[in-house]
């Protein structure tokens, strides 16, 4: 039998979305699709068993800080921060809040979330919308013109924190990111080089059998089409030797 997961969500979207926008027009102006988005993802990823004791209200101010956050992000900067909850009447809601704001790319969830286990830490929530931004040379969201860029934007809901915990967390998601920065930027080349591989081990002349070349061959295609995440890549070279023929002199 199959286990049930509860989505029931925290929150009825109709409500939560016009409390919500009213109160970005208010603090925000036209703040356009790209804040819509970000409220419509953000009910999305709200639910009941994850939200208990947090009122509506309380989800929104919490959402309307995070969007404030990230109202100037310069070039490739990444915006870490650990910051204790606050409701929406200014009381503490005794958890305390990662936000990290970036640049979208593959494994950033993943990598955050490990990098939160691995330092023995629960989380309450989780909050994950992806949004288009305009951003000016400045780094300031704007209506129109500028750079369109997808920006990815985690929320973490955790325990409260000691400061030591929090500037540790700060500093180990920041090392983490600019790990996964690193090896997706090099995505493109590593499978590249895999390519390669393919093609030199498939025009191989090799004393392997036809059946053991091309078991190797569909592996390495297996790997290539998204089912290995490509963080590095080396390149060996071997010479190969000839053992030298025996000499025999008559009897």
């Amino acid at each position: 039998m199959n286990a049930v997961v509860s989505v029931r969500h925290a929150y009825d979207r109709e409500a939560f979305l016009k409390a919500a926008q009213s109160r970005f027009a208010a603090a925000f102006g036209d703040s356009g699709p790209d804040a819509a988005s970000f409220l419509e993802q953000l009910w999305g990823d709200a639910l009941a068993d994850d939200l208990a004791g947090i009122s509506e209200q309380d989800a929104i101010s919490l959402a309307e800080e995070f969007w404030r956050y990230g109202v100037e992000r310069g070039s490739d900067k990444l915006l870490v921060r650990v910051r204790t909850a606050h409701g929406a009447d200014g009381r503490n809601l005794e958890r305390d809040i990662l936000e990290v704001i970036g640049q979208d790319r593959p494994f950033l969830v993943d990598s955050v979330m490990g990098e939160i286990a691995s330092q023995g830490l629960d989380v309450l929530a989780m909050f994950h919308p992806v949004v288009q931004v305009r951003r000016n040379d400045e780094g300031q969201r704007v209506a129109s013109g500028g750079r369109c860029l997808n920006e990815s934007m985690i929320q973490v809901h955790l325990d409260l924190l000691s400061e030591d915990l929090r500037e540790r967390l700060v500093a180990g998601v920041r090392a983490t990111l600019d790990d996964v920065r690193d090896a997706v930027e090099d995505w493109n080349d590593m499978r590249a080089e895999m390519d390669d591989a393919i093609d030199h081990l498939t025009n191989a002349n090799t004393s392997a059998s036809k059946e053991e070349q091309e078991e190797a061959v569909a592996f390495l295609r297996w790997l290539r089409d998204n089912h290995f995440a490509f963080l590095g890549s080396r390149t060996y070279q071997s010479t190969s030797r000839r053992a030298p023929k025996a000499i025999t002199s008559p009897k």
